[in-house]
């Protein structure tokens, strides 16, 4: 990578954040349902390709102990703060190196799981034959690589406003001037098209979507001299090149073609002749414009995800009905909603009874032995008699959940990560999201590594005071003092309460915010 990059992200830092899909549980898990035999995630070993601050692996070294992690860059300024961070954690599993992968040497090591998030479209064409060749050479038999680029046709239209923008701040030097300026242009582009028009709406929607990026990411993503985007058969073919051949999609849901109208699902399968063809035709049908690609050796045999798969998986679902007695009857329909905007609509009772039981239980993820029995034990409490083998049941149940997992209603993980739901004498949260806290961020990474927004002032204090040195009685005293230190409790101009009504309020609401805590997976044992 050239000198002039390097002092890119030295001037403009690029911080690291976590991303799920990027977890070994994911890839695991996802290698395990295509048929492959992965490492133990407990024990994995993972290289990081452009880990920044360590945003992102920091976290799965503290949940994953026994594994190890490596984490290049070429950011002095990245690098430097991530080793600190090492440092205050304590962490003896995870290094943070500063390299160029062009000059990583060939006695480097091999890897269960590398992860190249954010850089292969944003590097010249010889570090993205580089990143393809470490996957090939440094990637263990059964491993799996991650690598995330943008996509075209969708990469068109991004291209479209990028190419405008550059112009317009081409004499600008300071990165904050260079993306109001170019958000100005754009707005002024968008304005100026007819109300109704095809072109105010893709303009427009591009700004939408600038406007909620952070400088860092508009900087080094929407400017950088080197951003290319690629047709899915193009990366494919390029990955072949190298010994390496197209897994899944990190995001498996991704995949999916259920959300077109049976007419274009059979024309679909009728165009595919292959899962590469059909991958690329619905990148056409949904225009993509960004991917999370698996990768593996070209030797593997792919198979495509069956049930017999499932049962030897864990599974979880935060999915609730959306009635608030939902019916255990066979053949009455109930609504479940899953986060965003997912959701599905069940009649037959056993697969309610599962997505009932997994939301009690959420977030702790279940065998499906586990999970089949307190099916069982629901049916039967609730006098609902289901005809049908055992066997023929346990395959169905499967297979439902298999396409609950393509919805996403469910999720599917090969680890369970070692979080807390008793809540104990003196509440212990993960370091990571008290370091989260005390750095001023509302963004914490929960122990399944995903991101959890926490906007409200006081729970955030909560977090932070949850060291495990505290009982209920020191938090409730510590909580009321921060208060009324930043009058927290008062309401518009009202009236503040009074200490003691202030003291009430926390005692009262302590326990369910705790159990809050916990349900969000942050507290550990």
């Amino acid at each position: 990578m050239s000198s002039t990059a390097r002092a890119d992200y030295d001037r403009v830092a690029y911080p690291g954040a976590s991303h799920a899909q990027t977890h070994p549980d994911r890839l695991a898990t996802l290698a395990r349902l295509h048929g492959m035999k992965p490492a133990a995630v407990e024990r994995c070993r993972v290289l990081e390709i452009g880990c920044t601050d360590g945003g992102n692996i920091l976290p799965m070294a503290f949940a994953l102990p026994e594994a190890r992690f490596i984490g290049i860059d070429v950011s002095d300024r990245a690098i430097a703060s991530g080793r600190a961070t090492i440092a205050t954690l304590g962490l003896t599993n995870v290094d943070l190196q500063l390299r160029d992968i062009v000059d990583l040497p060939a006695d480097f090591g091999t890897f269960d799981y590398i992860i190249a998030h954010g850089i292969y479209s944003w590097v010249p064409q010889p570090v993205r034959e580089k990143i393809l060749e470490v996957c090939h050479t440094h990637l263990a038999p059964q491993g799996v690589a991650y690598i995330s680029y943008n996509a075209n046709p969708g990469g068109h239209l991004r291209d479209l406003v990028r190419g405008m923008m550059k112009f317009h701040v081409q004499a600008l030097s300071d990165a904050t001037e260079q993306r109001e300026h170019g958000l100005a242009l754009l707005r002024f582009i968008r304005d100026a098209q007819p109300d109704a028009s095809v072109s105010r709406a893709l303009i427009g929607a591009e700004v939408d979507w600038l406007e909620h990026s952070s400088l860092a990411s508009f900087y080094h993503d929407d400017l950088a001299a080197n951003r290319a985007a690629f047709y899915f058969h193009e990366f494919v073919h390029e990955a072949g090149a190298h010994q390496l051949q197209y897994l899944s999609e990190a995001a498996f849901h991704e995949m999916q073609d259920e959300v077109f109208a049976p007419a274009v699902v059979k024309a679909l399968h009728a165009l595919s002749g292959d899962r590469i063809a059909r991958a690329q035709y619905l990148d056409f049908l949904k225009l993509r414009r960004f991917r999370q690609t698996l990768l593996c050796h070209r030797n593997i045999r792919i198979v495509e995800p069956r049930a017999e798969a499932v049962l030897e998986l864990l599974v979880s679902s935060s999915a609730r009905a959306t009635s608030r007695t939902p019916s255990p009857d066979e053949g009455v329909a109930v609504e479940f909603q899953a986060p965003g905007d997912a959701s599905v609509t069940v009649a037959d009772a056993v697969s309610k009874a599962a997505l009932v039981h997994l939301a009690s239980v959420w977030p702790v993820a279940i065998t499906f032995d586990a999970l089949w029995d307190a099916v069982q034990g629901r049916l039967q409490a609730a006098g609902v008699l289901v005809a049908s083998d055992e066997s023929q049941r346990r395959t169905t149940l499967a297979e439902t959940l298999l396409r609950m997992y393509a919805a996403p209603i469910v999720q599917f993980h090969a680890h369970l990560p070692r979080f807390a739901l008793e809540i104990s004498e003196r509440p212990l949260a993960s370091v990571i999201a008290r370091r989260a806290i005390a750095s001023g961020e509302s963004n914490v990474t929960n122990l399944w590594h995903r991101t959890v927004r926490c906007d409200d002032p006081l729970a955030r204090q909560l977090i932070f005071l949850l060291d495990g040195t505290r009982d209920r009685h020191a938090l409730i005293d510590d909580l009321t003092r921060f208060c009324e230190a930043h009058a927290l409790a008062s309401d518009g101009d009202r009236t503040a309460p009074s200490p003691k009504a202030v003291r009430a309020m926390i005692t009262s609401a302590l326990e369910e915010n705790l159990q809050k805590l916990a349900r969000m997976a942050v507290l550990i044992e």
